[in-house]
């Protein structure tokens, strides 16, 4: 269909921007890593899926107060609180966009070498939406804290 319209119409509906989990999965694939296919990066339980719905709440210019104390609220519940600075981290972990790329035990390779190589590895545009994303991520970060202590 893409190649239908571009050489019809002229008109490209490709995403502009790389996806970097697909990026992740083919530098995984090229490097001999472990990669499932149709790896799953949504959630599966109801509590990540809460925990999805935070970040997703704390990633807003504006965040809503109340939907971030309903969603503390719910965790809570669930047995899984948001409380202290470490469950904020914990939180934030796997969403850095960093962690896309873990170690590999097998060659030996540690995870901070590997997410230096990949990082390398990008080029242009997705490495510009790599850049932006972790300055993205580094922002909810450094304010995540603040609003979840004013949330609770």
């Amino acid at each position: 269909t893409q190649a239908m319209l571009r050489t019809v119409g002229g008109l490209d509906v490709r995403n502009a921007t790389p996806d970097l989990y697909r990026l992740a999965d083919d530098w995984r694939k090229a490097n001999g890593y472990e990669v499932q296919e149709g790896m799953d990066y949504g959630s599966t339980t109801p509590a990540s899926r809460a925990r999805k719905a935070l970040f997703s709440v704390l990633a807003q210019d504006e965040p809503n107060p109340t939907a971030i104390q309903n969603i503390l609220k719910s965790l809570d519940k669930m047995g899984h609180p948001v409380r202290t600075e470490q469950d904020v981290n914990r939180l934030l972990f796997y969403r850095d966009p960093a962690k896309l790329i873990g170690g590999n035990k097998a060659k030996g390779i540690t995870a901070t070498d590997a997410q230096a190589q990949f990082r390398a590895s990008l080029q242009g545009e997705a490495r510009a939406a790599f850049e932006n994303a972790l300055q993205e991520f580094r922002r909810i970060q450094a304010k995540a804290p603040l609003l979840i202590r004013a949330a609770q």
